[in-house]
């Protein structure tokens, strides 16, 4: 999907790891707040921290810290995934 995008609008979208995300937020954080020419703020990395109102399902998932549980909990289905990966790999 990214290679998509990235064929669409060269130059302008900005590719993020989920795991690099997770594991190094503040580089990454900064890298994004760059790509979008702002300057850094240092609540961009407390956003858990935000008291204003969230109207979305995802209410409860914003006022938590980044969670890095999930990143490698697919793998516990890997051996059921191996036909589809291959299936894949060519995409």
């Amino acid at each position: 999907m990214m290679a998509f995008w990235n064929a669409r609008f060269p130059g302008l979208v900005h590719d993020v790891s989920y795991e690099d995300l997770t594991e190094n937020p503040e580089p990454v954080a900064r890298g994004m707040v760059d790509h979008l020419g702002l300057d850094w703020d240092p609540q961009c990395l407390e956003f858990h921290r935000n008291t204003r109102a969230v109207k979305t399902v995802s209410v409860n998932q914003v006022r938590q810290t980044l969670y890095t549980g999930s990143s490698a909990a697919w793998r516990r289905y890997a051996p059921f995934l191996g036909p589809m990966i291959k299936r894949l790999e060519g995409l």
